[in-house]
């Protein structure tokens, strides 16, 4: 089953505004939606996540951001303990 994303997830997963997606689209910089309806264009999350990664291959990667995210809000103490179970 495809996942289907509007306006407002793409723009939330791209991390840009509204206005910005439709300037990328008006300047035909995006993917062709799979559907044109009355509340909006619609794509699956594949093609949103396919650019993603041709426009910038690390920084909009998910598991990067993610990764780097869970580094930052892990205590120094659970690396000093992981260090010292390693090296003794």
């Amino acid at each position: 089953m495809i996942e289907l994303v509007g306006v407002h997830e793409v723009a939330e997963m791209l991390g840009v505004s509204k206005g910005t997606l439709a300037e990328r689209r008006r300047r035909r910089m995006f993917p062709k939606p799979l559907a044109e309806l009355r509340c909006g264009p619609v794509w699956g999350r594949w093609q949103i996540e396919a650019y993603m990664v041709r426009r910038d291959p690390l920084a909009q990667r998910r598991w990067y951001a993610d990764l780097r995210d869970e580094l930052l809000e892990c205590p120094l103490e659970e690396f000093e303990q992981t260090e010292a179970e390693l090296y003794g």
